[in-house]
């Protein structure tokens, strides 16, 4: 008899976990078209969250700390998605195997410096500094954020001596890629680039601010030596140079399996 009881006990303890087991709502985005009017989540201080500051007013976007949260509030059905570089969704699977990463981009562009195109000595000199930052690592540093240093004395290719001057119009309003730190200062993803590719050169820059809308035109019309800010050689500006890409910025969109 207490054989038969404790069987029936232990069936019925199977049964009301198993009833109050959570369950998993489905997916409901399956590209960019569907996240207009969704909840999507952000890691809070990250490229995705500016990006969405830009690209998100026809959505309820909400804000993370930390990524285990972010993970948890999607996988509960919280969120409908979450949009986020490539790294911080394989931190995402750490914490649930039960999401996934959409084919379609959210953000996929490479990023270049834009010059007039009557500097042709700049833009080739731009380049070449591009090419070798990349082949010593040190361009993935920054955009990884270990590398911290001011480069000055980067193995300059320019005669020693005083730094000339270069003016970069730059547009400091995007996290993490430039904006202003506690002391006024211009930093940030983008900024470290353009002072590695400088101190390369052998060149001091100096920050001009402009809005994003106006970085084209800048370096077009020989205002600024050269533009830095999310700029892409995507064939809708034509009246400047643009250099080799020096960083590729992809954004993915990630839902529930």
């Amino acid at each position: 008899m207490k054989k038969f009881f404790f069987a029936v006990l232990s069936a019925l303890i199977i049964m009301t976990m198993s009833g109050c087991a959570e369950e998993i709502p489905g997916n409901t985005v399956y590209g960019a078209s569907d996240m207009p009017g969704k909840t999507v989540g952000v890691l809070s201080g990250t490229a995705s969250a500016s990006y969405m500051e830009i690209y998100g007013g026809s959505m309820d976007v909400e804000r993370y700390d930390d990524v285990e949260t972010m993970a948890a509030a999607l996988k509960n059905g919280s969120l409908d998605c979450v949009v986020a570089d490539i790294e911080t969704f394989d931190e995402m699977k750490d914490y649930s195997s039960q999401l996934e990463r959409l084919e379609e981009y959210f953000i996929d562009r490479q990023y270049c410096f834009a010059v007039s195109e009557d500097n042709t000595k700049l833009l080739d000199n731009l380049n070449t500094a591009i090419q070798a930052l990349k082949d010593r690592g040190i361009i993935q540093q920054i955009t990884s954020g270990r590398f911290e240093s001011d480069f000055i004395g980067i193995e300059s290719a320019a005669p020693s001596g005083t730094a000339e001057t270069v003016t970069v119009a730059v547009d400091p309003d995007f996290i993490p890629y430039a904006f202003y730190d506690e002391n006024g200062r211009i930093v940030g993803m983008e900024a470290q680039v353009v002072r590695a590719v400088c101190g390369y050169l052998g060149l001091e820059p100096q920050f001009v601010v402009t809005d994003f809308d106006m970085l084209v035109y800048t370096a077009s019309s020989g205002k600024v030596a050269f533009a830095a800010g999310r700029l892409a050689n995507d064939g809708e500006n034509p009246s400047v140079a643009y250099t080799e890409p020096y960083y590729s910025s992809q954004q993915v969109i990630v839902v529930r399996e």
